[in-house]
């Protein structure tokens, strides 16, 4: 079954997460990065802090002034859940500067996916996608148990895809 344009611009700044978180020194053993925000059982079962979440809430279009031509755009959001408020700090600083006002590559994911990080062969790249108009917004849990959600950033954006 083929991805739905939604999903398919969220796995690839999913992919494109990964792959700057390693090749910036990030060690790929000491944090997980998921798509979709764990349900609360699953939060209790994460044993790697600091957990990154990419996810997305809706997408639109929008007609370019030039022609009959249609952009989508997505708002989505990166939860960063971390040990301790230095370490969300310092994950959510390099995410904010890694992707502001940045274009990034949009891959046809239905063509296969990566066999290793950053390596795309044989994955049909057809176009780019624009992030702007980022925030970032703390997250003050009331009486949770879980780790992660004491230390918990939300950064959010907008993708913007002409391709």
């Amino acid at each position: 079954m083929a991805l739905q344009p939604l999903r398919l611009a969220i796995t690839n700044l999913y992919y494109y997460i990964q792959e700057i978180m390693q090749t910036n020194g990030f060690i790929t053993s000491e944090y997980t990065i998921t798509i979709g925000y764990p349900n609360e059982d699953e939060l209790t079962k994460i044993n790697t802090w600091p957990t990154i979440v990419v996810e997305a809430e809706t997408m639109f279009g929008i007609d370019f002034e030039l022609g009959s031509r249609q952009s989508k755009v997505i708002h989505f959001f990166i939860d960063v859940l971390a040990k301790s408020n230095g370490q969300k700090e310092d994950i959510a600083y390099f995410l904010w500067n890694s992707l502001n006002e940045t274009y990034i590559p949009y891959y046809d994911f239905n063509t296969g996916y990566p066999t290793a990080v950053g390596d795309y062969s044989g994955i049909t790249r057809s176009g780019s996608m624009y992030i702007d108009n980022l925030t970032a917004n703390q997250v003050v849990p009331e009486n949770t148990v879980v780790l992660g959600e004491k230390h918990h950033i939300i950064i959010d954006g907008f993708l913007t895809l002409a391709n």
